[in-house]
């Protein structure tokens, strides 16, 4: 059986990371054996992560690219991403006040996953589930990938002709 990515991130993620996300993306699929991918719909760092899913699920058609949702769909409908396999609700999300729905989405997406992938540099919505995986990374239950720690890559850096 294959291993569970969640990717979570600010909301003003900058576009630069777009390709350290991508290579991170591949990095998990081709030697961290990940087979599915979730994320969430609430800002920046999403849209570009289900963008780059939607692409990577071209390349590797048998990833499995699920979109959680925090807030009811009849709430807030949502669209399903291209390249996206679906779209789901938690039945443990009804609990959570609409004020802290994104943040126990998190904490929720958190335990099921072997690996993390994510973009936090000092946003204090994300502070408290970035703590979390931490911890679990500590436990050895999760493997946590902070794009923000890895700087910004200039894509001339992976270009042979450059």
């Amino acid at each position: 059986m294959g291993k569970q990515c969640f990717l979570f991130g600010q909301r003003d993620a900058p576009e630069q990371i777009r390709l350290r996300l991508t290579q991170e993306l591949r990095r998990h699929i081709r030697e961290l054996g990940v087979t599915e991918f979730v994320i969430g719909s609430s800002g920046g760092f999403d849209e570009m992560a289900a963008s780059a899913l939607g692409q990577m699920k071209t390349e590797y058609p048998l990833i499995r690219n699920r979109l959680a949702l925090a807030y009811h769909p009849s709430m807030r409908p949502v669209r399903l991403p291209e390249g996206f396999n679906e779209l789901f609700y938690p039945r443990e999300q009804e609990l959570a006040s609409l004020r802290v729905a994104v943040g126990h989405l998190n904490l929720l997406m958190l335990r099921e996953a072997d690996y993390l992938i994510a973009y936090v540099t000092d946003d204090n919505r994300l502070i408290k589930a970035f703590e979390h995986a931490k911890a679990l990374e500590k436990d050895g239950r999760l493997r946590v990938t902070n794009l923000a720690e890895q700087g910004i890559v200039d894509e001339d850096e992976n270009d042979p002709d450059s």
